[in-house]
């Protein structure tokens, strides 16, 4: 899916990503007026907005602007009710909430994730009882990679207790098996704006050099001709 520069694609049902499928989006350039998609359920519970019902296939993002808002018990961008997801973000300036039980990005209630981060500018909110990017309710936060990026992220409010669910990890009473982090990167304290400069209860936690190459390939700029789109690929 290209995102064409001042054009707007509105998907009210949600953008299904089935198991086993793949989608890639990205954005005709870095302008400011890149090409927006915003993806909402008007009814339904348990669907992700891209990715759908249950375990999604994998997502990769590699630019444009991109608002996302779950149902409930799913996540924003990832897995429905019961239902895993494999996201990377390449690049793009993302907003994604999720449903109550859901993750921003991630996994729906009672599901897990694989997110990998290389870029891009990413609010994540986790619905109620789940994580901001990680699990969603009573699911760990799977494996969350980050390498890069402006990533700001929320855990939902928790109704079964006080305070708030992690904003990176396991959704309701749920750790993370795995956190990595490249060393060139800061975490900051959302309340405070102060370093953090140790990190708890996430389980596995690992400091990595800075991204290697993905898998999926780089975009460096994407041709119109003749009412086609091709991408230049380094």
């Amino acid at each position: 899916l290209i995102l064409a520069d001042e054009c707007n694609l509105t998907a009210n049902e949600g953008i299904a990503v089935f198991a086993g499928n793949s989608l890639s989006i990205f954005g005709q350039s870095d302008r400011l007026d890149a090409g927006t998609l915003t993806a909402s359920y008007t009814h339904d519970s348990s669907n992700a907005a891209i990715g759908g019902n249950g375990n999604s296939g994998t997502i990769n993002i590699h630019g444009g602007n991109i608002f996302a808002a779950g149902t409930s018990l799913a996540a924003g961008i990832g897995g429905g009710e019961d239902g895993n997801a494999t996201v990377n973000i390449y690049g793009g300036n993302i907003k994604a909430a999720g449903g109550a039980r859901g993750a921003g990005i991630g996994g729906g209630d009672r599901g897990s994730s694989s997110v990998n981060i290389y870029g891009g500018n990413i609010t994540a909110i986790g619905g109620a009882n789940a994580a901001g990017i990680g699990g969603g309710f009573y699911a760990d936060g799977g494996n969350v990679s980050i390498y890069g990026g402006n990533i700001y992220a929320s855990g939902g409010s928790n109704h079964y207790g006080s305070g708030f669910i992690n904003a990176v990890g396991g959704g309701e009473n749920a750790g993370i098996n795995s956190l990595t982090i490249a060393e060139n990167l800061s975490l900051y304290n959302n309340e405070t704006g102060e370093p953090v400069d140790s990190i708890s209860g996430l389980g596995s936690v690992s400091i990595t050099e800075p991204a290697p190459e993905p898998e999926s390939f780089k975009v460096d700029y994407l041709k119109y001709n003749n009412g086609t789109f091709s991408a230049e690929t380094s």
